[in-house]
C-alpha cells in the first residue's frame, strides 16, 4: 500500500506542485496529507440514473424545453383516440440513447398514461438502434427517385436554406391544431 501511494504522490506531483507527500508512516506532518486508498474512490450516486432523466425533464439541467413525453403527448394530440391507440401499439425506439437501461420501460409509462384508456402499449428497440436512422436514410437515397427526394443547387438557391421540400417521406409542416375535445 505504502508503494503504491508514494507512485500516487509522484503523479500528484507532476501536476500539482504544492502537493506536500506523506512519508511513510507520517499521520500529521505539518502541512502533509495523508493519502488513504478510500481517497480514490468514488461514489457514484443517482448520477446514473439522472442522465436518462434530461430527455423526459430538460429543465433539471437548465433547459426550457418540453421533454420526451410531452412531445409524444403533443404529437398524438393531432389525432382521434382510435389514431391514437393505433400508434401506441406500433412504436419503434432508435438511435444510441434508447440503449438506456430502463429508457423502454419509461417510454412504455409516459405512452399510457396518454393514450386513451385501455389501449394496448407495445415499445420495440430498432434491429440496430444506433444506426437505425442512417441505414434508413442510405436506403432512400440508393433506392428513390432523386427528384422526389433530394434539393437540387437551383431550388437550394431559390429556396434558401430554411427551404424544406416535401416528398413520400417528409414531414409536411401542419399548424398546431387545438387539442381535440
Amino acid at each position: 500500500d505504502e508503494e503504491k501511494l508514494a507512485e500516487i504522490d509522484a503523479a500528484i506531483m507532476e501536476v500539482d506542485t504544492t502537493h506536500v507527500p506523506a512519508g511513510p508512516g507520517e499521520s500529521d506532518a505539518q502541512g502533509a496529507i495523508v493519502l488513504t486508498p478510500e481517497d480514490f474512490q468514488i461514489e457514484l450516486g443517482i448520477e446514473l440514473c439522472q442522465t436518462p432523466e434530461i430527455f423526459f425533464t430538460p429543465s433539471i439541467i437548465g433547459m426550457d424545453c418540453c421533454g420526451l413525453a410531452e412531445l409524444l403527448d403533443l404529437s398524438l394530440s393531432r389525432f382521434r383516440p382510435h389514431e391514437r391507440a393505433l400508434m401506441g401499439g406500433n412504436v419503434v425506439v432508435s438511435g444510441g440513447s434508447s440503449r438506456f437501461r430502463g429508457m423502454v420501460p419509461r417510454i412504455e409509462h409516459e405512452l399510457t398514461s396518454v393514450l386513451p384508456f385501455g389501449s394496448q402499449v407495445v415499445v420495440k428497440h430498432a434491429e440496430d438502434a444506433p444506426l437505425a436512422a442512417w441505414k434508413g436514410a442510405s436506403s432512400l437515397a440508393a433506392a428513390s427517385d432523386p427528384i422526389l427526394s433530394w434539393m437540387t443547387r437551383a431550388e437550394y438557391e431559390e429556396m434558401g436554406i430554411g427551404y424544406f421540400k416535401e416528398h413520400a417521406c417528409s414531414n409536411r409542416y401542419i399548424a398546431t391544431p387545438p387539442p381535440l375535445s
